[in-house]
C-alpha cells in the first residue's frame, strides 16, 4: 500500500507519494506540507497562515507570509513546491534572443553595453 500526504483547498486536492522522497527531503517537505494546509485552513489570508503556524509550531523557523502563498502558486504551475531550474541551454536562448533584439533595435551597440543590458558577460555576448 502507498503512502500518500494529502491537503486540499476549495478547488483542489494535492496528494505526494511519500515513498518517491528520500530520508533526507521526509522531514523538509512535512514542513512545506504544514506551511500549506495551514494556509488552506485560514482560506489564503498568508498573515493569519503565519500566526497560526507560530501557534501550532512553537519550535519551528516561522516562514515570511509570502512564502506561503509561493508554495501554492509553485505547486499549481510546476507541480512542486520550488520552481524548477532552469537549464543551460534555456539560459543560453535567453540571451541569444535578448542579444538579437538589442542589436536589431541598435546595430551599432556594442557588446560590453549589450552585455550589461543582459546582465551577462561580454564573452557570453
Amino acid at each position: 500500500m502507498q503512502d500518500f500526504m494529502r491537503f486540499s483547498d476549495s478547488n483542489v486536492g494535492y496528494r505526494i507519494l511519500i515513498s518517491d522522497l528520500s530520508e533526507f527531503t521526509k522531514p523538509k517537505m512535512n514542513y512545506l506540507t504544514d506551511m500549506l494546509q495551514v494556509y488552506f485552513e485560514c482560506n489564503k489570508s498568508s498573515r493569519q497562515a503565519v500566526q497560526l503556524y507560530r501557534e501550532r509550531f512553537p519550535n519551528r523557523e516561522i516562514p515570511q507570509h509570502q512564502k506561503f502563498a509561493r508554495l501554492e502558486t509553485n505547486l499549481r504551475a510546476y507541480g512542486a513546491f520550488k520552481k524548477p531550474p532552469k537549464t543551460i541551454r534555456q539560459f543560453q536562448e535567453e540571451v541569444e534572443l535578448n542579444v538579437f533584439f538589442t542589436v536589431q533595435q541598435n546595430p551599432r551597440t556594442s557588446t560590453r553595453e549589450i552585455a550589461s543590458n543582459i546582465g551577462s558577460s561580454k564573452r557570453t555576448v
